[in-house]
């Protein structure tokens, strides 16, 4: 084989060697290009979940504070019941004191 051929022929195989290479560099950043992709799914995925979690736990909170401000008002509610009645029962008493001051003290029934 000439000279010419040998370099041709070494000139090709370098070639090949670079381009095998260069078909390995882009065959690993296509594999980590895929990896990352999937890290990005997975992540995804997971702030989905827990962004579900989030509005299901801040409906939970909005449940739980509706019935705090209703036990709250029926609370108020009641204690003004509970007010009036004992000032009714207040009333009732001063009658009965009455009659039975009026009575000289003796029980009346």
């Amino acid at each position: 084989m000439d000279k010419s051929a040998q370099y041709s022929e070494k000139n090709a195989a370098k070639t090949r060697r670079q381009a095998q290479e260069l078909e390995f560099e882009v065959a690993n950043v296509e594999n980590d290009i895929s990896l990352k992709l999937l890290e990005i799914s997975k992540f995804t995925t997971k702030i989905k979940s827990l962004d579900e979690d989030l509005k299901n736990l801040d409906q939970e909170i909005r449940d739980k504070n509706d019935l705090i401000s209703h036990c709250e008002s029926e609370a108020v509610r009641k204690n003004a019941i509970i007010e009036r009645k004992q000032g009714q029962i207040d009333q009732f008493n001063k009658k009965i004191d009455q009659l039975n001051s009026k009575e000289g003290g003796e029980e009346v029934g």
